[in-house]
């Protein structure tokens, strides 16, 4: 948690000091699929929503917050929750006129937990997790984003890192 508040605190600072006529908002949302190669699990559930705003004309600093739910697997067993915190730079490249393509390397929190019939059952892990993909507008300030992402996650007690793939279809809307 303290990666994720160190990280969005690094995002507010940078979005602050660009001045307002020089920088682009966006704000983005849609729904997740998450694939855990680590423990060869599926989780069919989520969701991310984020922000961005440009440095330069090809450089952003962009902030995701997500979230993905992997269902119980027997009624004694409690659903897992898998929510992340991640920030970093992103790269952002037109490649058509309605077309957007950007590659981005985030880093923050993966907080985990398997629900409150599972007392203490939670962990937090250092992640980092680059991805791309693209942007195509299909109107002045919306645009339909496809992105996928590799997450790796750090286990600090054993030195493991726990692989996973994302795929994300959403929305954007740059006001």
């Amino acid at each position: 948690m303290k990666i994720a508040l160190g990280a969005l605190i690094v995002f507010l600072s940078a979005a602050a000091s660009v001045r307002a006529e020089d920088h682009r908002l966006e704000v983005s949302g849609g729904y997740a699929y998450l694939s855990d190669q680590t423990n060869a699990k599926n989780v069919p559930r989520g969701w991310t929503g984020g922000i961005g705003t440009a440095i330069r004309s090809s450089l952003a600093i962009a902030g995701e917050v997500g979230a993905s739910y992997l269902p119980a697997v027997d009624p004694t067993a409690s659903a897992t929750s898998i929510y992340s915190f991640l920030a970093g730079p992103r790269y952002v490249i037109r490649v058509h006129e309605r077309v957007t393509a950007f590659g981005q390397f985030l880093l923050g929190d993966v907080h985990a937990s398997a629900g409150v019939f599972a007392a203490g059952a939670t962990t937090d892990r250092f992640a980092y997790q680059p991805g791309g993909g693209v942007d195509i507008a299909i109107a002045s300030r919306w645009a339909a984003r496809l992105q996928g992402d590799y997450r790796a996650l750090r286990d600090t007690g054993t030195a493991s890192t726990f692989n996973q793939g994302r795929f994300l279809a959403g929305v954007v809307y740059r006001p």
